[in-house]
């Protein structure tokens, strides 16, 4: 019987076979079945990530990026797969300028890049998961269908965008604009999208209706992506960056995450031989200065 343990920013589920923490606990919860249910890790890291994407659009739904490391250990090594979205080709700085824009806006029709999210799954079940792609899907759709508890993130997030949204009929007919935290709802748009989802895998995305409604409905609003930039699209396997720290070998993401200003505040920690009280000033003081040092030489 898998148990919930409540408290903190994670929900995470647990059983005598492992356990997931995840931003929500039906999230976490389904994973936990994949496990019981015979799957493995990276099978369960599926059908959890999906489930955010269903139950937490505003963290990383289906247009999201996607990276993770993974450890295998029959073989004693970390892969990293880098499902980052790249940017529509006909994107480039001069159309920026001929909008009057300097950068790329945070939002609207030109802040969007290829969704990494769901390629990023599938290549990762690919090479390391061993049930059906059809059966991790399968308990997200149910969810979908029956509806879900919105968190209070989900709720806070919906409220921020309470003034942008007022004339946006677009997102008031997909989102719950006014659910309480746990309310019960139900996302009607990504209950068929799952379902595509789940009979065609993400190809349904990058070549088929889906991403041709996406395609379409951005362009509408003056974007520029084209469903070439979703055809063409590939997640990257790439070597992880590795540091040894006190003895011990830390991993982290490379570029383009932040992983390396994690292991470069490590180094420094460990060559400034930090050794404070925990609860002290001086021991925030001198992380600060740390932080400080790592992101500067992040953004040179």
């Amino acid at each position: 019987m898998p148990l919930p343990i409540m408290g903190g920013v994670k929900s995470p589920w647990i059983t005598e076979l492992g356990g997931v923490a995840s931003e929500h606990p039906v999230a976490s919860r389904l994973g936990v079945d994949v496990l019981n249910l015979g799957g493995n890790a990276v099978d369960a890291a599926v059908t959890t990530s999906l489930a955010l994407a269903l139950t937490q659009p505003h963290l990383g739904g289906l247009g999201g990026d996607f990276f993770a490391m993974l450890y295998i250990a029959r073989e004693g090594r970390v892969y990293f797969i880098n499902a980052g979205g790249w940017a529509p080709r006909k994107l480039s700085r001069e159309l920026l300028l001929q909008r009057g824009l300097n950068a790329v806006p945070m939002r609207g029709p030109l802040s969007p890049v290829v969704p990494g999210l769901l390629a990023g799954l599938h290549a990762m079940w690919r090479r390391f998961g061993t049930d059906e792609w059809r059966s991790l899907v399968r308990p997200v759709v149910e969810v979908a269908r029956r509806g879900f508890p919105a968190s209070p993130s989900f709720v806070k997030a919906v409220e921020s965008l309470r003034s942008e949204i007022a004339n946006n009929n677009d997102f008031r007919s997909v989102y719950p604009i006014n659910a309480r935290p746990w309310d019960v709802i139900r996302i009607e748009p990504l209950v068929k999208t799952f379902e595509l989802i789940m009979e065609h895998g993400p190809d349904i995305l990058y070549r088929g209706e889906v991403g041709e409604a996406l395609v379409n409905y951005v362009q509408s609003v003056g974007g520029v992506m084209e469903m070439s930039d979703l055809m063409e699209y590939e997640p990257e396997w790439r070597d992880p960056l590795s540091i040894s720290y006190k003895g011990l070998t830390v991993y982290e993401s490379p570029p383009n995450t932040q992983g390396i200003t994690t292991l470069m505040i490590l180094k420094l920690l460990e060559e400034l031989k930090v050794n404070v009280n925990a609860w002290s000033r001086s021991r925030i003081e001198t992380y600060l200065s740390i932080y400080r040092i790592a992101y500067e030489l992040r953004d040179s």
